[in-house]
């Protein structure tokens, strides 16, 4: 099986799922949001309670990217800061299966 025929089966049996949304992304593309499923649950306490571990978790690879930056971490966001000016801002989204955030 496929990592994306996993993940659409994954999907199919749980409720909640984690997003995150980088904007401006990282590398190419700078200036347009990019989303990714980071994980599913079955109910949105539990994407809640893993969203602050996937956002620490994320922390040494944004880091790495972005070394002169300052890091603010909120309850749901982490943004990356450049004297006053803010650089990236990665949020994190506990959102119901049925919905997809990506501009079309």
């Amino acid at each position: 099986m496929t990592r994306a025929n996993w993940m659409s089966c994954f999907l199919l049996l749980s409720a909640w799922v984690l997003w995150s949304e980088t904007f401006p992304p990282l590398g190419r593309d700078a200036g347009k949001e990019d989303w990714r499923i980071l994980d599913a649950y079955e109910s949105r306490s539990d994407c809640v309670l893993n969203r602050k571990k996937f956002m620490t978790a994320s922390l040494p690879d944004y880091q790495r990217k972005n070394p002169q930056a300052q890091i603010v971490q909120t309850e749901k966001e982490i943004l990356f800061q450049e004297g006053s000016k803010t650089t990236v801002t990665i949020t994190f989204h506990c959102l119901p299966e049925s919905v997809d955030p990506r501009p079309r």
